[in-house]
């Protein structure tokens, strides 16, 4: 029989999955982890990348991915040298957080914190046993550069997009640093 682990055998396993790329909120998780009654899973504090898309929004790959601020040169250089047969976009995603509460009562108190904070994307989704939750920060961008070979942007309106995905970026870790200063005053 397949049964669901318990939160304290979340806590137990250390279940938070963060690209080693993405070391700029490793101090939020611990934060988070060092409270009795929460515990993380995969999270992120925003990207840009290159992403191939194979079929459908479901169904694609990284091309290219970058946890941090990225200079253009860098940026067209791999759009210019991908040489898949499929779409090429540019996505900035905002910053993410999984995390499971130990009840009830700690996901709702922990909900109306994230939104004190100025999150407005966020949701909580319960089972038998798990109280997990979704934060969502709003910093994304998501467009079409190249379809097969061809360069669907000229390079001036690459550099324009790719400065909104740098700036979007810097507000996600702007964000995430009050994230991180707040969470302590709260819960440490």
């Amino acid at each position: 029989m397949n049964e669901k682990l318990s939160f304290e055998d979340f806590k137990k396993m250390k279940t938070g999955k963060v690209a080693l790329a993405d070391e700029l909120i490793l101090p939020l998780l611990e934060k988070i982890n060092s409270v009795e009654y929460f515990c993380t899973t995969s999270s992120c504090a925003g990207r840009i990348m290159l992403l191939e898309i194979l079929s459908g929004k479901k169904d694609a790959k990284f091309y290219m991915k970058w946890h941090r601020r990225v200079d253009f040169d860098e940026f067209w250089k791999a759009v210019e040298e991908y040489k898949g047969k499929k779409e090429l976009w540019l996505r900035c995603d905002p910053l993410i957080l999984h995390l499971f509460a130990k009840d009830y009562a700690s996901a709702i108190e922990f909900l109306g914190f994230v939104k004190s904070i100025g999150f407005k994307r966020f949701g909580l989704q319960h089972d038998k046993k798990h109280y997990f939750m979704e934060i969502n920060g709003t910093q994304g961008m998501y467009l079409p550069l190249k379809q097969e070979s061809e360069i669907l942007a000229g390079k001036e309106y690459a550099m324009f997009a790719l400065k909104k995905a740098n700036e979007k970026l810097a507000k996600n870790y702007s964000m995430l640093e009050k994230f991180q200063k707040e969470f302590a005053k709260k819960y440490l």
